[in-house]
């Protein structure tokens, strides 16, 4: 479950006080669920978590060289990096051995004529890593706060705030004045995740990844 803002934090945004926990479990649901909209479109993480990612010689290109990238990005620190073959010993690589660039998500051999290859002493290479942001960014923060914002006042008042921008208001002087959304919104069909996010879509696009999963990639959970 990704919550990238907290209840707390969602509940001062709205300006409910924290001991009111009437509207707490509808909060949660739905910062979970855009939360994981959002990691879902971006096709990453932003929360900081371990991960083991194991990489197989046969899946990687024929010459690997001395970059290796990893699935989630960007990297906090590197626990490990271990080589082994099927009936091998397992090698594990000093921190000397490589260059870590943190933002990026990328392990370089240092560049060093007698510094080896990935998968020099084996077919398996695995990497246990703790990935993610420290803090979760503003903007995508902001999102979680006005989609579940607008949530939250359809749910209390009955109305939906959020009209989107194809809206138009057929209004008769004195009487009554109607907003119309009279097409779909072009982010509602762009993903099956315009639904959810709508036109925050356009926010979430600075923030995708465009990597695919090399190998097999696992979150560490501690008790």
């Amino acid at each position: 479950m990704t919550m990238l803002v907290s209840l707390n934090s969602m509940k001062n945004y709205l300006g409910i006080p924290l001991v009111n926990t009437t509207h707490d479990t509808f909060l949660t649901d739905n910062i979970t669920l855009v939360s994981d909209a959002i990691e879902e479109y971006c096709n990453r993480s932003f929360t900081q978590q371990t991960y083991v990612q194991t990489f197989f010689k046969n899946d990687m290109p024929c010459e690997v060289g001395k970059e290796l990238r990893l699935f989630h990005y960007p990297v906090i620190s590197i626990t490990s990096v271990k080589e082994r073959d099927t009936y091998a010993s397992t090698v594990e690589y000093s921190v000397t051995d490589f260059l870590s660039v943190k933002y990026l998500g990328m392990l370089k051999k240092l560049p060093d004529c007698t510094s080896q290859p990935w998968f020099y002493y084996g077919r398996v290479l695995e990497v246990e890593y703790v990935a993610g942001f420290s803090s979760i960014p503003v903007p995508l923060t902001q999102v979680v706060y006005a989609i579940v914002g607008d949530k939250y006042s359809k749910h209390t008042s009955g109305v939906d705030t959020n009209f989107g921008s194809d809206a138009q208001r057929v209004s008769i002087p004195g009487v009554v004045s109607i907003d119309y959304d009279y097409s779909l919104q072009a982010n509602d069909r762009k993903s099956p995740l315009g639904m959810i996010l709508g036109n925050y879509l356009n926010v979430c696009d600075a923030y995708r990844s465009d990597r695919s999963i090399i190998g097999e990639v696992r979150a560490v959970y501690v008790d």
